[in-house]
């Protein structure tokens, strides 16, 4: 288990460092990929803990009942199928989920950015530098009284 998730970690943080680093100088990308490196290490430093705070919460959330019926089913053939390609699935996921940060980032940035002022910088970090250029500063004026 510990193997599997340490991975798991790992792998997450290599994928967000190879999406988001794409429209990066080369030094930029280097360093984003040892910043990748040390949150996966450090993540991965991690696992025993998250591990006791998933028992926990198995512990918590489920009857003595219902934990032996899902030992019944991880030991059967389909069980073992599932954990097997959980791993694979999970990177699939992911890797999904890697690529649709970028327009989720946009997509948040609009929200902002409509509701507050956002600086250049923070226009940037939504839209990218050459994209924030066409985005709109803070949220619309509020239309003047007009007299009768």
């Amino acid at each position: 288990m510990d193997a599997i998730m340490t991975g798991a970690f790992r792998n997450m943080a290599a994928q967000v460092t190879a999406s988001t680093g794409k429209s990066l100088s080369a030094d930029r990308q280097a360093r984003m990929k040892i910043i990748g490196e040390a949150e996966g290490a450090a993540l991965a430093k991690r696992v025993p803990q998250i591990v006791d705070s998933m028992v926990s919460g198995y512990a918590r959330n489920f009857t003595e009942q219902e934990l032996s019926d899902m030992l019944v089913f991880y030991r059967s053939p389909s069980g073992r199928s599932m954990v097997a390609k959980t791993p694979q699935f999970m990177q699939g996921v992911s890797a999904e989920i890697v690529r649709l940060i970028p327009q989720m980032r946009r997509d948040m940035g609009q929200e902002v950015c409509a509701k507050i002022p956002c600086t250049p910088a923070e226009r940037a970090g939504f839209f990218g530098a050459e994209a924030a250029k066409n985005q709109p500063v803070g949220p619309p004026s509020a239309p003047s009284p007009t007299s009768p």
